[in-house]
Formats: C-alpha cells, structure tokens, sequence
C-alpha cells in the first residue's frame, strides 16, 4: 500500500507549477491534483467559459477544460485550480521532484473542490470514486 504523503486540498509545487493535492490511487501509481493557474490564465479560462456558456449546447459541455473552481485561499485569492490533466501531472516517482508547502487551502476551496469532483461529470469517475471513498 502507498504511503499518503498528504490530504485533500494540501498545496504542493511541481516544476514551478502550484497543485492542489486530491488523493492517490490505492495502488500508489497515480496522484490525482489540480493545477493551481496563474492570474493570466485564469483571466483566459474565465473569459473562456464565459463565451462557452451562452451557447444552447456549447462543444465544451462535460469537458474538463470548463471544469474549474476559483480558489478564495489568501495566496491564491482569484486563482483558477484546473481538473485539466488531473491524475495525469504528476507521478508518485516524481516524489523527490515535488516539494510540499506545509499549507493548505481554506476550509470554503476544500469544500468547493469535493462538491466539483462529485458533481461535475466531467470529472474522471476514477477520481470520484477515491473522494466517495475517502469520505465514507
């Protein structure tokens, strides 16, 4: 079995990118995280879905591309955490590559975070299941 090296909504950086840590597969061979954006992408995103949204049946409906929370944690205030990739960015070897901050998002993103992942169907059901889990 894996050793936990976290909890849900633990901050960590990876390759001079911030993530939001979710949980790991059992099996230990995958991290499921959402990269935390910075301002200019976030900006991009929201513009984005803005766009998207005012379409009757828009093309990036159930796609992890949309599928995002706006962070309200101090450091990240405003800050878009993107499911885009998530299990997909980082690998349990790639441990020593990838340094914890010691922090963690405030109670309000956690909360978000969790109803996002078992609400929004374009989550990997993957992830869903592990969160559904965790919380049993």
């Amino acid at each position: 079995m894996a050793v936990q090296l976290a909890t849900f909504g633990s901050v960590f950086k990876y390759k001079e990118n911030y993530f939001v840590y979710f949980t790991m597969t059992p099996e230990g061979d995958r991290v499921f995280a959402a990269k935390i954006l910075d301002s200019d992408l976030t900006s991009d995103l929201q513009r984005m879905s803005r766009r998207y949204e005012k379409l009757p049946a828009h093309p990036m409906s159930g796609s992890l591309t949309l599928c995002f929370v706006i962070l309200s944690t101090a450091e990240f205030k405003g800050q878009a955490a993107t499911f885009v990739g998530t299990g997909d960015h980082v690998s349990p070897q790639d441990g020593p590559a990838f340094t914890f901050t010691g922090k963690s998002l405030d109670e309000e993103d956690i909360k978000e975070l969790r109803k996002t992942i078992l609400e929004d169907k374009a989550v990997p059901s993957l992830l869903t299941k592990l969160i559904k889990e965790m919380d049993a």
